[in-house]
């Protein structure tokens, strides 16, 4: 069964996968014409070096061993003999008006054009030269047809039809493989290359969807939250159409960087060139956060959010906010909490109905004492009058309670520091993670913050003089040798794991960002050296276990 599968996989390893992207070559009139899709596809003999790279750091370098010896089982002893296995692999198109019309061609690097002949000869692949150069390859587990012709020290190879591989439609190969040598992989679709009757398509399709929500209205929907619903499709909508008409290129990549042991994932999608998204998307890298500088060297755990609600979207929720402050006032029957809740709605209504969330902490230690600090920051309006609204409620908590607040026990500046004496209070594991240390508060016109733990004082006194940074929509960073004692204190096997894994300064990183600027980014980026951590720590678990 396998000798028989083995001819097939050959030639689906020359073709690609079709089905996985609508493609064709460039119009015959444009042939510089960027493809709609490229995909890039490391050499063989890289994709192997990084799979034994990955490999060994796990502690599996058997298992690399066994893999690369049924590849050779399977292409026997001359292995891939013809195929360039030091260049990479690619597939470029466009997308056909019909989508019926879309096809792919597909980039094998090719060292020696007889021994790939040879080769699928030996792989009992029947194999015919027809006009112009083209062959065609058939094998009785594939059923469509397979055609191929080489130039440009490549084989190009499509289905269906020869036409896509004429002479004259063929792409330089050095022009559409442009990606980096340390990316595994990258794909990419030109937005801007799909015909526009799709597009049309695409749209009309979206708007009628987005008008039959909008007539939708939920059972106990008021109308002031029927109007924000509506007016959030509406933003929707508007953004997903954009994308359409004015999108440039979205990508995908992942990339392994064996020399600065840097492992990403990155999701990218830019604008066309002075386009309305292009703009919206540059000013996501120049916005500014309260806490853009909140994180500290020591920083275990850190994470930000800065996002803003579009103006038209803001404006409707502030009568949806009216409601439910009535509706909660109405459905409280005491009068004494009723009152006190009409004012603690009046002091956080003009941060509720800003529209916008500007939040951070970071978590920091161990220290030598193996203890951490928390500090985290969130973005107010009229400060003030929420901590006026703070000392007013105070006053009504029982002796006891109030006892253990004592207000402006501190200063950082004109900036009073507020002290809680809660830490006998906390139950054991908070007293592990920040000793018994009270917790901080203070105001500012703008802001509201928080320090608690071993430094929680300092690093307040820090957050609070910090100058605004241009931040990132969302990040979330993690320094795993930091987090390692505070999950697994007592497991001496997998702290002994991040000891051996995590020996270069910051080779424990992993950071997740959402970004803006040239393009709108999603990020995931981590050392290599997390994978021998978690090759380590699974195989510390596997000898406790048994």
């Amino acid at each position: 069964m396998r000798a028989r599968l083995v001819p097939a996989l050959a030639l689906l390893c020359l073709i690609g996968v079709p089905t996985a992207a609508f493609a064709a070559p460039a119009p015959e009139d444009d042939k510089k014409a960027k493809p709609a899709i490229v995909v890039q596809v490391q050499s063989i003999d890289e994709l192997m070096a990084n799979f034994k790279y990955l490999a060994t750091l796990a502690g599996q370098e058997e298992v690399a061993k066994q893999f690369e010896g049924l590849l050779k089982s399977m292409t026997g002893p001359k292995g891939l003999e013809g195929i360039d296995t030091k260049r990479p692999i690619g597939l470029y198109g466009s997308i056909g008006p019909n989508l019926t019309d879309s096809t792919v061609v597909l980039l094998v690097p090719v060292a020696d054009n007889k021994a790939v002949l040879d080769l699928l000869q030996r792989l009992n692949v029947k194999v015919e030269e027809g006009k112009d150069g083209v062959f065609s390859a058939s094998e009785e587990n594939i059923p469509f047809p397979i055609y191929f012709r080489f130039a440009n020290k490549h084989a190009y190879v499509t289905i269906n039809d020869a036409a896509n591989i004429a002479k004259d439609k063929l792409l330089d190969p050095a022009k559409v493989l442009t990606a980096k040598a340390t990316n595994v992989l990258t794909a990419s679709l030109n937005i801007d290359a799909i015909p526009a009757n799709l597009k049309d398509l695409a749209i009309q399709e979206i708007e009628q969807g987005i008008a039959n929500l909008k007539e939708q209205k939920d059972p106990g929907e008021t109308d002031a939250q029927h109007k924000l619903k509506g007016q959030i499709l509406d933003e929707v909508s508007k953004q997903v159409i954009a994308l359409i008409k004015d999108g440039g290129e979205v990508s995908l990549s992942l990339n392994i960087d064996r020399a600065k042991h840097d492992l990403s994932l990155e999701f990218s999608l830019s604008g066309k060139p002075d386009s309305k998204l292009a703009v919206s998307i540059a000013d996501l890298g120049k916005a500014k956060s309260l806490f853009g500088g909140l994180i500290g060297k020591d920083s275990a755990l850190n994470g930000l959010i800065n996002v803003a609600l579009p103006e038209n979207v803001n404006k409707l929720l502030g009568p949806v906010i009216d409601e439910g402050i009535k509706k909660a006032l109405e459905e409280e029957k005491d009068k004494a909490k009723r009152e006190q809740a009409a004012k603690v709605f009046k002091a956080l209504e003009p941060s509720l109905k800003a529209g916008e969330l500007d939040v951070a902490f970071d978590l920091r230690g161990p220290s030598d004492k193996n203890l951490y600090t928390l500090v985290a920051g969130l973005k107010l309006k009229e400060g003030e009058a929420v901590e006026k609204l703070v000392r007013d409620l105070v006053k009504d908590l029982p002796e006891a309670d109030r006892a253990k607040i004592k207000f402006d026990a501190e200063k950082a500046g004109s900036v009073k520091i507020h002290r809680i004496d809660v830490q006998k209070d906390l139950d054991e594991q908070l007293k592990q993670l920040f000793g018994d240390n009270p917790i901080y508060v203070a105001f500012r016109s703008d802001a509201v913050f928080v320090g608690a733990g071993e430094k929680g004082l300092s690093a307040l006194k820090e957050a609070l003089v910090a100058q605004p940074k241009a931040a990132p929509p969302f990040r979330l960073e993690a320094s795993v040798a930091r987090l390692v004692p505070l999950f697994a204190k007592d497991q001496k096997a997998i702290l002994k794991a991040a000891e051996e894994a995590f020996k270069e300064k910051d080779s424990d990183k992993v950071r997740l960002v959402v970004e803006g600027g040239k393009a709108l980014k999603l990020r995931l980026d981590a050392k290599a050296q997390i994978v021998k951590f978690i090759g380590l720590a699974m195989g510390a678990n596997v000898v406790n276990n048994k």
